[in-house]
């Protein structure tokens, strides 16, 4: 994955020293972690690194990759709901316009 290398290159020629990584899904950091690792990156001693969607594969991969779980369908229902408020040009709840609080499944890479 040439973005990996890019990225990783990125953090190699930075002044300050990086000691997590957040990415935006678990399909970008595990190829990520991987690359880092093969360059002699210890995780998470050297490197936390944690995603976001929980995907089956961070489950398999070692070190096992912490990940940040949404509700879906949470998300979706709220959507739904402030979307019937509006198209009603009713006033939003305030509990609908909170976002869901998002699941931290941890696991060994953070």
């Amino acid at each position: 994955m040439e973005a990996a290398d890019l990225f990783i290159d990125s953090i190699r020629s930075s002044a300050a020293p990086m000691t997590a990584l957040y990415a935006f899904n678990d399909d970008f950091a595990l190829p990520v972690m991987a690359k880092l690792m093969d360059r002699g990156y210890r995780i998470p001693e050297d490197l936390a690194v944690s995603g976001t969607d929980d995907s089956p594969a961070s489950r398999y991969f070692r070190p096992e990759l912490s990940s940040v779980r949404f509700d879906l369908e949470e998300f979706g229902s709220r959507a739904v709901a402030i979307i019937k408020h509006m198209s009603r040009t009713e006033a939003v709840p305030e509990n609908l316009l909170t976002p869901p609080v998002p699941l931290l499944i941890h696991r060994s890479s953070s």
